[in-house]
């Protein structure tokens, strides 16, 4: 098992060493050319135990020049200079040795000692963080710090955290770790006893925060600094006091706001006067259980009659929860639920599809889809259903509108209708029980349209405000209303 932080080798390095800029936070060491001058030959046991792992090339991804890159910018170093006839580019594509990685950092003022041992003799040697070589495949990486379960690295510019046996698995027993010697005597130390927490929620909107004890074992005071929340969903760090003398312990309680489900991995920034860890990282890690939740959730329907797609709605939820019944309230709708699937999240899917039970159902769609849960909280999902079927026959005009009209003057209007499709259809009958207006009987043309007739009397003032009812033999369009107004004014 692992998971991330998901920000990039370049943003990352930028954060660390604006914080350092910001707090003023530099460790006493010279610059990388003045450091590089002073280091000596590299002593005749060292040369010994790096015999073995010369053989064991990097891969063409470069991981050993990152592993020194990331060291650099975690020691507040500047990664832009170096003397390339002594030393490969960073950027160079050539394989890289141990023997590479230690010329590279002593070029930057750091100066690494090769240690050969199981992990947990080197994790008890070094302090501060330190280059790890791996076998199957070759690699290297560089090692923050570690606990009995868990243990912290940088692997090109990304934070992990791992489960300490599987980096065990790997671990060559070669390893590269900082000289104490090179930060002098009477320094602040820094300890962490805790860097990682596994933290639990019922759900997306809760707040963690977490308290990890820091203690300074050294024999100078420490500054502390912590990152501020800028973001909704970011981590912010307190601490009580910025100042933690020889001997002292201090709480640094980190806090965000869960925005989102399932695997959910954040780390918080601590920055130190400690000159072997100037930037410490403190991470929590857990599983958020997945909300209940469909989508679309509401759904408009707008098509021709015979012409509307099916729709789907999916539904996700946690994998416990189970869906026991769906169904419609007027009936309108067909519902068929799939089988469920549980992803690598463990976010349980259904895909519900949505179709008209009625493929000649013309008109409009007012409908809603009830979905019982056994979801504790939201035993009951509705997705309201609105929207229109446009049917194949199509009137023109689609009411018959004669406004004011004069006493005595004709008021008279032909009615077309036809098929938007071009299919044969007929027109059976056409009638207004409306005293005044007359409806003359429906006669086809040779286009396959129909004509109907429409006359209102005007003899008489007032209002006619009717309907014409047309019979035809198409189905779900067997009955059609075609308004009819006219105002029959008084005098002339």
């Amino acid at each position: 098992m692992s998971f991330w932080c998901t920000s990039s080798r370049t943003k990352w390095v930028i954060q660390v060493r604006r914080g350092h800029t910001r707090r003023g936070l530099r460790s006493p060491r010279q610059s990388p050319r003045s450091q590089a001058g002073r280091a000596g030959p590299l002593p005749l046991l060292l040369l010994v135990l790096l015999l073995a792992p010369l053989s064991r090339q990097a891969s063409s991804a470069d991981c050993g020049r990152d592993s020194v890159r990331d060291l650099v910018s975690l020691m507040g170093l500047d990664n832009t200079t170096y003397r390339a006839q002594e030393g490969l580019p960073l950027g160079s594509s050539s394989p890289t040795s141990m023997l590479d990685v230690i010329t590279l950092a002593q070029e930057r003022g750091l100066t690494l000692r090769g240690v050969k041992g199981v992990l947990a003799d080197v994790l008890a040697t070094a302090w501060g963080p330190w280059v790890a070589h791996l076998d199957e495949p070759n690699h290297f990486l560089l090692v923050l710090r570690a606990s009995p379960q868990w243990i912290q690295v940088l692997d090109r510019g990304q934070l992990r955290v791992l489960e300490r046996a599987r980096l065990e698995e790997r671990y060559s027993g070669h390893a590269l770790i900082l000289d104490q010697a090179q930060f002098g005597d009477g320094r602040p130390c820094l300890q962490v006893l805790e860097f990682h927490h596994e933290f639990q929620v019922a759900g997306v909107g809760q707040t963690v925060r977490h308290t990890f004890t820091v203690r300074n074992c050294g024999a100078a005071d420490i500054q502390l600094s912590g990152q501020r929340s800028s973001c909704c969903g970011g981590v912010s760090v307190s601490i009580p006091t910025e100042t933690l003398r020889a001997g002292d312990s201090t709480e640094v309680a980190v806090e965000f706001t869960v925005t989102r489900s399932g695997e959910v991995m954040k780390s918080a920034k601590l920055l130190t006067t400690d000159p072997t860890q100037p930037v410490v990282f403190l991470t929590l890690h857990g599983k958020v259980p997945h909300d209940l939740r469909a989508h679309p959730d509401r759904m408009h329907i707008a098509d021709d009659k015979g012409a509307c797609p099916t729709r789907s709605v999916t539904i996700t939820g946690p994998p416990e929860m189970e869906i026991t019944e769906v169904n419609t309230e007027r009936g309108l709708l067909l519902t068929q639920l799939g089988e469920p699937t549980v992803d690598e999240d463990e976010k349980k899917l259904w895909t519900l599809t949505v179709s008209l039970k009625d493929e000649s159902f013309v008109g409009e769609i007012a409908d809603t889809i009830n979905i019982k849960t056994t979801h504790r909280e939201r035993p009951l999902i509705t997705i309201p259903v609105t929207g229109i079927i446009r049917g194949d026959v199509r009137i023109d005009p689609p009411s018959v509108f004669f406004g004011f009209v004069k006493p005595g003057a004709e008021a008279k209007q032909e009615v077309v209708i036809q098929s938007r499709s071009g299919a044969e259809f007929t027109v059976t009958r056409a009638e207004c029980k409306t005293a005044g207006v007359t409806v003359g009987a429906p006669r086809q043309r040779q286009d396959g349209a129909w004509v109907i007739s429409v006359s209102v009397r005007t003899a008489k003032a007032g209002v006619v405000d009717a309907a014409i009812t047309v019979t035809t033999g198409v189905k779900g369009e067997e009955t059609l209303t075609i308004p009819v107004y006219a105002h029959v004014t008084e005098g002339e």
